[in-house]
């Protein structure tokens, strides 16, 4: 199993537990590891063979743009729940930083 890392994927959200937090948002960053088997991408250089990166990132934009949680822990779950329901991944980690 390969892994495909994408970091420092940039999303303004409104998370938190202060009121604050979830009314003026701020910035989260998002990292993504994802296990997938590239050897059929690395064998015939097709993207459609390939794990879409720009889907990987769409799919962390919207669902932490498109929700709100209380905990970052929640966040990360749920963004991991996503990944591994909407793509051929076998295992995911996700970081999620709060940089304010």
């Amino acid at each position: 199993m390969d892994v495909v890392s994408l970091q420092g994927i940039d999303v303004y959200a409104h998370h938190g537990v202060h009121p604050a937090e979830r009314e003026l948002g701020q910035r989260f960053v998002i990292d993504a590891d994802l296990w997938f088997d590239c050897s059929s991408a690395a064998r015939t250089d097709s993207l459609g063979q390939a794990l879409d990166y720009t889907e990987v990132h769409r799919l962390v934009s919207e669902t932490t743009a498109g929700t709100s949680f209380h905990l970052i822990e929640a966040l990360a779950g749920r963004l991991c729940t996503v990944l591994l329901r909407d793509l051929p991944v076998h295992r995911v980690s996700v970081t999620v930083q709060k940089p304010n």
